[in-house]
């Protein structure tokens, strides 16, 4: 995953009208597969559940609250590096497959896109494991 990332990035700066905001979109995944993903699962889904502000039970709720999705939607995007299936991830989080699908997709784009209650969640992160 992370060679993906690097030559993802390589690309971008290859070509001559390169962009700054999805190099930063880049670098962000690489941060995020830096500090998250080589974590256990019990140690992941702490330091989300402290970046976000809510209690594990809550990724299991109906709750559409933005820091819920993202959060869950970051804990797709983890079991899903550590190749679990969707329907595996789904039956974690009380979802199917095709939302897992949906919300790995969604935790993509933000982090190219920047949006900004995603990267507040990432930088918590990177700060929680920071203080360890």
């Amino acid at each position: 995953m992370r060679e993906e990332v690097r030559s993802k990035l390589l690309v971008e700066l290859s070509t001559k009208n390169w962009n700054p905001y999805r190099i930063i979109g880049f670098l962000s995944d690489l941060d995020l597969q830096a500090q998250l993903f080589n974590k256990t699962e019990k140690e992941a889904l702490k330091a989300v559940c402290w970046a976000a502000g809510i209690s594990e039970d809550s990724l299991k709720s109906r709750d559409r609250k933005d820091e819920i999705v993202i959060a869950r939607d970051i804990l797709f995007k983890y079991h899903r590096n550590k190749k679990l299936s969707l329907s595996s991830i789904g039956k974690k989080f009380n979802r199917d497959h095709a939302t897992v699908l949906n919300g790995i997709r969604r935790i993509e784009n933000d982090i190219k896109t920047q949006y900004p209650p995603t990267m507040d969640i990432l930088y918590r992160i990177n700060e929680y494991f920071g203080n360890e």
